[in-house]
């Protein structure tokens, strides 16, 4: 278990770990340029939120087991790269009470076994909430995948590609 709560680290950050089920939590946390979370076998949870902001990439490599990502309220500068291992994933975007920004691109490639995406603004369209600048990349593999949109969701190009099952996308841009 990994906890940060109003942290500042002015260049990068990179947590690598390397064996069982791990947590990575970052609440009112500002990384001045990239952040590398290489996680370990296991069920892998990174919990982040507190108006969190990342000043350039945030990358993350899960491995063998389950990984769930949950931001929210979280600015990231660039680029957010996730690259979710075998196991059920879950990856979460959300604008809660405050914006959920990416400002360039965001591409999740999926791990070989179900994957569930999900962007979401509780917000409604008079407070836009969740945005990437550039647009968002989701290469998805073989499993039963979901994705999910809720809300006033503002991308600038957005491309999905799935595997051989029955995966469902739901694009609902709310009022």
């Amino acid at each position: 278990v990994m906890t940060w709560t109003g942290t500042n680290v002015n260049l990068n950050l990179k947590v690598n770990l390397s064996f069982g089920d791990d947590l990575v939590s970052f609440d009112d946390v500002s990384i001045g340029e990239d952040t590398s979370l290489k996680l370990s076998l296991g069920e892998n949870n990174v919990i982040c939120g507190g108006l969190s902001q990342f000043g350039a990439l945030v990358s993350y490599t899960g491995a063998a087991g389950g990984d769930t990502l949950d931001f929210s309220d979280s600015q990231i500068g660039e680029t957010l790269n996730v690259k979710l291992g075998p196991g059920t994933n879950s990856v979460t975007l959300a604008s809660v009470a405050s914006n959920m920004d990416v400002g360039q691109s965001i591409i999740i490639k999926g791990g070989p076994q179900d994957d569930t995406v999900t962007f979401s603004d509780a917000n409604g369209p008079a407070f836009p909430g969740f945005g990437a600048g550039e647009g968002v990349k989701l290469i998805l593999a073989t499993g039963v995948n979901s994705v999910t949109m809720t809300g006033f969701t503002q991308l600038a190009d957005l491309s999905i590609t799935t595997g051989a099952l029955d995966d469902t996308i739901s694009l609902d841009g709310g009022e």
